[in-house]
């Protein structure tokens, strides 16, 4: 147990080169800083049907837990909360998966980290989060940057 939790808290951890990378719209995944999954959620375009982004990001949650090892999540959602979050065909999709994954979600994953640069914004989707977790065992989080968010997981991992 870390005798000073605010000092590792403050610890900035190197961002993988290239995560995000630059000029990709897309949903993009990173395992590279494994336990630690990188993950961008793109905004959904009005009109845009969302099953693919949803669809990508249950498939690398789907590939996490088949590694059969604790981890944690970082995902970038600047972008995600720029535009009007999931479609309706996106929170069905979410819900079945987390319905047949739920013991092996629970299981492996030991928190996720919000990455969001406004501080309201921030503060929303982690009340939303926190309130979604409920009584689920895995952690929720929010960092203003990318080191941060990666230095909070690293914590929920050890």
């Amino acid at each position: 147990m870390n005798p000073n939790p605010d000092a590792s808290m403050n610890a900035q951890a190197p961002e993988p080169p290239g995560f995000p990378a630059p000029g990709v719209e897309g949903f993009q995944a990173d395992f590279s800083l494994w336990p630690v999954l990188l993950a961008r959620l793109p905004g959904r375009q009005p009109g845009q049907p969302g099953l693919e982004r949803a669809r990508q990001w249950l498939d690398t949650l789907e590939a996490a837990l088949q590694r059969q090892q604790p981890f944690a999540v970082v995902c970038d959602m600047n972008a995600y909360i720029s535009h009007k979050g999931e479609s309706p065909e996106e929170k069905k999709a979410a819900a079945l998966w987390m319905k047949s994954h739920l013991a092996a979600f629970h299981q492996y994953c030991r928190g996720n980290v919000y990455v969001i640069g406004d501080d309201a914004a921030r503060a929303a989707l982690l009340a939303s989060g926190r309130q979604q977790a409920g009584a689920s065992p895995v952690r929720i989080a929010a960092a203003a940057t990318l080191p941060e968010a990666v230095a909070l997981a690293r914590q929920m991992l050890a």
